[in-house]
């Protein structure tokens, strides 16, 4: 098995990649990051993969609001490379019931932030706006017409 043990209780999916896990845990305690697991051959391809699968399209917004489009622009793990690195080349996983799960998703930047609790989202505020009254922080336009 692994030279780390995790916590007792904890599921680990039959996909879990023990010789991955030391790998990356050996890349992280020389280099003391996961850069070089993500310049790596293997996750470029993959990341490509999966962005290509969503026509680029990030997963969290498209299903906020489908007409909107906004480009994914990185793939998030479920399973986090820095807790579980054996589950870090694995597009899918199977849970103790035997149902399959997506491990990697198209995210904006925005949405990545979000769902690792960097940012929280803000709403934004559609209030009507009246005609020739600026309420941009931006410059104001020269003229009051709207085109």
């Amino acid at each position: 098995m692994a030279d780390y043990e995790f916590p007792s209780g904890t599921y680990l999916p039959p996909e879990y990649d023990w010789a991955l896990d030391r790998k990356l845990r050996r890349w992280r305690q020389h280099d003391g990051d996961d850069r070089r697991f993500y310049k790596s051959q293997p996750w470029r391809r993959l990341r490509a993969h999966v962005l290509a699968e969503f026509h680029w399209e990030s997963y969290d917004e498209m299903q906020e609001s489908p007409r909107r489009y906004m480009p994914a622009e990185t793939v998030h793990h479920e399973w986090h490379v820095e807790d579980f690195p054996g589950m870090a080349l694995s597009e899918f996983w199977t849970d103790a019931e035997g149902r399959r799960w997506r491990n990697l998703w198209p995210l904006s930047l925005e949405a990545h932030n979000i769902r690792h609790g960097r940012f929280r989202k803000v709403e934004r505020e559609d209030k009507p706006r009246q005609a020739g009254v600026h309420t941009d922080s931006r410059q104001a336009p020269l003229t009051p017409e709207r085109w």
